[in-house]
């Protein structure tokens, strides 16, 4: 069975010498609530790593590549290349009183 090293400084996590981050910090780094992180690990797009019976991190590397996926989708850039549809004058819902 492999031993397990985390070394946790002040303000850094590592986890056999990989940088971590804690839910809070990837939440800061993604612009999300811790909430929305831990739907991230429960979705399988983020590595939940156990280093202590009740502490959780995450791999740093995975936090920085989810944060450039949510920025390229924020941009309209569309998984495949395909870009975001623009809505048309009179898409959407019917205004009340439209007749």
């Amino acid at each position: 069975m492999q031993m397990t090293e985390v070394v946790e400084l002040e303000h850094e996590l590592r986890v056999n010498g990989e940088l971590h981050l804690r839910i809070d910090e990837a939440a800061e780094v993604l612009d999300r609530s811790p909430r929305q992180v831990i739907r991230y690990m429960n979705d399988g797009k983020l590595t939940r790593v156990h280093y202590d019976s009740r502490s959780v991190c995450i791999p740093a590397s995975e936090v920085e590549a989810l944060a450039e996926e949510l920025l390229k989708r924020a941009d309209g850039d569309r998984p495949g290349g395909a870009p975001r549809p623009r809505p048309k004058p009179g898409d959407g819902p019917p205004r009340e009183g439209a007749s």
